[in-house]
């Protein structure tokens, strides 16, 4: 999603047409800033405006001029101190697993993770319910110098879909690489049948090195992101 020098990104799309659009300069603020490969259907950015616009209009013509993968799904007027990053109080994010191989038009919409293939969902559950409630997952993401670690995990789910399954995980915040962290780590559990107990001692360790790789980016998608109505509110 970030600007970067050199490559195409989300930000610098939605900057570079938003000026275009209103014939001014425009800088948006998002509400994540999601890695390389990562989805979003509920990411949020604000923008100041000056002039009057119809806001369905300016939806439709926004999206006319903008690359086909991306879109803006709505525009509502928020307060002059809204900030999408910091007063955003929840997120959920979705993991979809394939448990078959991938033609090429879905090798970046999943992880693949062909032994989990006739897994039932009673034996992810364990597992899950580790992460639940407030925790410091210092082991199972990236920070900035005296960043805070601790989270709350509000829900941690899993259901079986057609291709695999489907994680779905929502969260007061999240560390950098803390969902596809976490992900990993279930995944990687099932897999080799880890006792419960060890996942126990990784979420407790403050090592990076605890529990498993992370899994792969293509497969996690932000889809919403939640906000108190008195900050969204005008």
């Amino acid at each position: 999603f970030q600007i970067q020098s050199i490559v195409p990104t989300v930000e610098k799309a939605l900057n570079q047409s938003l000026s275009y659009l209103t014939k001014q300069p425009m800088t948006i603020k998002g509400a994540s800033r999601t890695d390389q490969g990562v989805h979003a259907k509920g990411q949020v950015i604000a923008f100041d405006l000056e002039g009057n616009f119809e806001i369905e209009q300016f939806r439709s013509a926004w999206n006319r001029i903008l690359p086909p993968d991306i879109r803006i799904r709505s525009v509502q007027p928020v307060n002059s101190e809204f900030h999408p990053r910091f007063d955003a109080i929840e997120k959920t994010y979705q993991y979809q697993v394939a448990c078959q191989p991938l033609d090429e038009f879905n090798f970046f919409r999943y992880g693949e993770y062909p032994q989990l293939a006739g897994s039932s969902l009673a034996k992810f559950l364990p597992y899950l319910t580790v992460f639940l409630g407030t925790h410091d997952y210092y082991a199972f993401g990236i920070t900035l110098i005296n960043q805070p670690t601790i989270r709350t995990i509000k829900s941690f789910t899993v259901k079986k879909t057609g291709k695999g399954f489907c994680f779905t995980i929502t969260g007061s915040g999240f560390l950098r690489y803390m969902v596809r962290k976490l992900i990993g780590t279930v995944v990687q559990a099932v897999i080799q049948h880890t006792p419960v107990e060890n996942i126990v001692r990784d979420l407790d360790q403050h090592e990076r090195k605890a529990g498993a790789k992370r899994a792969p980016a293509g497969g996690l998608t932000l889809m919403k992101i939640k906000y108190p109505i008195s900050k969204t509110r005008v």
